[in-house]
């Protein structure tokens, strides 16, 4: 059996392209998602946790292309691809994707002279993930350069992670399950925070589940540029992958030159 979930023509303005004029612009970039997932149990149980909120889809791929500031398309494709085939994590409450295709087309990139654009095609049993265990429970890596880093976050049940900083790390990170605590408040799902260096933060899994951040961090991560603070950690306002976007948050983002 063959199932797909379909998001067409998912519009996104980004950093994205080699040359240095492209490094300080946007670019609209058109995308077409198709993920292969088995939805016979949330149709015949109508629920939503058995299969794969397409909101949800929308938001990682927006907050990725936004603050990933990628080079390249390919990097771009499958980067995309690698994060949405993570295996779910409990608190995550949605199924395993088995497959996913994935076509970016960039309108701007010859000068409306031809559309230029590649297609990325994944299989979750063709994809292994660098695992590093922390104290707050682990972190896979989904991409990493030099320069940066791509994370996913695993909160182990009822841990803390105290508040702290990082010296020369800049990061982001999304909420991608219904139970993770930032700053001491509720973290919604897919709200996203934006950790300069030197601003103290933190967060903790209050549940009985594993629940789960997908991190991007300038550069890398690095245990060793963490830093516990005494005291609150920082009042830092909650942004929605949309509002990315519209406020042009991104273009204050750190990026690479």
């Amino acid at each position: 059996m063959s199932d797909s979930i379909n998001i067409r023509d998912l519009n996104v303005d980004c950093i994205i392209g080699v040359n240095p004029d492209e490094r300080h612009r946007t670019q609209r970039l058109v995308l077409q998602v198709e993920l292969q997932v088995n939805i016979e149990r949330a149709a015949s149980l109508d629920r939503l946790d058995l299969t794969v909120d397409y909101e949800a889809v929308c938001s990682q791929i927006l907050f990725l292309l936004h603050l990933g500031q990628f080079r390249l398309l390919e990097t771009a494709g499958q980067v995309l691809c690698r994060t949405l085939l993570l295996p779910p994590i409990e608190g995550e409450q949605r199924a395993a994707i088995e497959s996913v295709k994935i076509r970016i087309d960039k309108p701007e990139g010859l000068l409306g002279q031809a559309l230029p654009g590649i297609e990325v095609t994944r299989r979750f049993v063709d994809i292994a993930y660098t695992e590093q265990r922390t104290a707050y429970g682990s972190l896979q890596v989904v991409h990493e350069t030099p320069e940066m880093g791509i994370y996913r976050k695993h909160l182990a049940p009822r841990v803390i992670v105290p508040v702290h900083l990082h010296r020369a790390h800049q990061e982001a990170e999304m909420v991608i399950s219904h139970g993770v605590c930032v700053q001491n408040g509720a973290g919604p799902l897919g709200s996203i925070r934006l950790w300069p260096s030197g601003c103290p933060h933190g967060y903790s899994n209050p549940t009985d589940m594993g629940q789960g951040l997908l991190c991007i961090s300038r550069p890398p991560y690095n245990p060793e540029d963490e830093v516990l603070v005494q005291g609150d950690a920082a009042i830092v306002s909650a942004l929605t992958s949309r509002e990315l976007g519209e406020r042009h948050v991104a273009a204050a983002w750190p990026r690479n030159a």
